[in-house]
């Protein structure tokens, strides 16, 4: 008979196990899930910001370029000075906007993807932290069951033997 409580203890003793380690593997996917989104909310912002900065530095490259054609404008007409190479410097300054434009755009694009190459990199590094701690699978009742079972085929046998052998067991 203690092997029927043995194979119940035990049994009990495996769900336990088992609920504690899924217990821990829930917990563990929070914090992972949880680190994750934090982490992606900061690249977010970093995106935002270095959005905000190159859309600052394409605004203040406009204003130069605007100041120095003024300026270039204004000393020409002072000094009477008209036509093709007039035209042609101002045709540089525009020349020089477009490309410190693009050169912004570039960098900031740039920038965005490495970001967003961070993002899946945290996305994998959450997953992998999930997946870091099994899952418990639940013990078999079978397995207690046959234990039990067999404890009793056991008990039944050694009180044939104790009893007599002329007693027949029906199961």
């Amino acid at each position: 008979m203690s092997s029927i409580g043995s194979a119940v203890v035990g049994y009990a003793a495996q769900k336990q196990a088992a609920d504690e380690q899924n217990a821990y593997y829930a917990r563990n996917a929070r914090a992972a899930q949880m680190a994750a989104v934090n982490q992606y909310a900061n690249q977010q912002n970093a995106i935002i910001q270095k959005r905000n900065e190159a859309s600052q530095q394409v605004e203040e490259t406009h204003i130069a370029a605007m100041k120095a054609r003024g300026t270039a404008l204004t000393a020409a007409g002072e000094a009477g000075v008209t036509g093709l190479s007039v035209d042609a410097l101002i045709d540089d300054y525009y020349g020089r906007e477009g490309r410190r434009v693009d050169s912004i755009d570039q960098n900031y694009e740039m920038d965005r993807d490495y970001m967003r190459a961070n993002m899946e990199s945290t996305r994998a590094q959450a997953e992998q932290r999930i997946n870091s701690v099994r899952q418990a699978s639940q013990p078999s009742f079978a397995d207690a069951a046959i234990r039990i079972m067999s404890g009793v085929a056991s008990g039944i046998g050694q009180m044939a033997k104790v009893g007599g052998a002329t007693q027949e067991f029906a199961f």
